[in-house]
């Protein structure tokens, strides 16, 4: 257990680096390098807590496809798409995660698609011909991702890592939907042009943190993992 605890504190603080090289250094390191480094080793922190529960594989599976849409993400302007669909995978595994001990499980289903069926439509209505894939993609991560916040407070209140590190998620989706928002826009708005102008990109201020804080929920959601850690170290 003390071995884990130390690559904890070690993960914690290289990601505590990262976190102010990308902020007030940036100009000095690329973002992209900086951002993906940060991914890799929530995953590697991941696969150091092993544990033989249903909540670990899930968790473990979710970084894995975080780092797999990220490098599509980052690194392939072409390919978004396939990103994107990686970051819809790992919402429905953070919803798998919540839905398993939910007692709520028809009405975590039910939510999830009248909501998407809804809002589908009103983005129809209100793009029309500038609805694209990646729109629609975008419509689904965003709904499953605001169900699986308010569904995993319910369960298990804030006083825990997992839903902090959702709810910082969603603020990153909130900023890249408002950045996004200026290639929908006929005119130029002041607020993007203040945004653009910043040193650092803000959507990474929020998205870095919540894969800190959702990496490290492993410890706190699943207590029976966290148990087992212990009692083998013990042994």
């Amino acid at each position: 257990m003390k071995n884990k605890q130390i690559s904890l504190i070690f993960f914690l603080v290289i990601q505590l680096y990262i976190y102010v090289m990308l902020i007030c250094f940036n100009n000095l390191f690329s973002e992209k390098i900086l951002e993906y480094l940060s991914v890799c080793l929530c995953f590697i922190l991941g696969i150091s807590l092993f544990c033989k529960t249903k909540d670990y594989f899930i968790m473990l599976t979710a970084l894995l496809f975080t780092l797999i849409g990220d490098t599509f993400m980052i690194f392939f302007d072409n390919l978004h798409i396939v990103g994107l669909i990686c970051l819809n995978i790992v919402e429905i595994l953070y919803f798998l995660r919540i839905y398993l001990d939910s007692e709520y499980k028809k009405l975590n289903i039910l939510s999830r698609v009248i909501s998407v069926v809804l809002v589908s439509a009103v983005a129809v209505l209100l793009l029309k011909d500038r609805l694209d894939i990646m729109a629609i993609l975008w419509i689904i991560f965003f709904i499953n991702l605001f169900l699986n916040i308010l569904f995993t407070i319910k369960e298990i209140g804030l006083n825990n890592f997992f839903p902090i590190g959702l709810l910082l998620l969603f603020v990153y989706s909130i900023c890249l939907l408002f950045l996004s928002l200026n290639d929908y826009l006929t005119s130029s708005v002041h607020a993007f042009e203040v945004l653009n102008e910043l040193p650092f990109s803000l959507e990474w201020v929020f998205y870095l943190p919540a894969q800190v804080v959702l990496t490290c929920s492993i410890f706190t959601v699943n207590r029976r993992c966290y148990s087992k850690i212990k009692n083998e170290s013990n042994d």
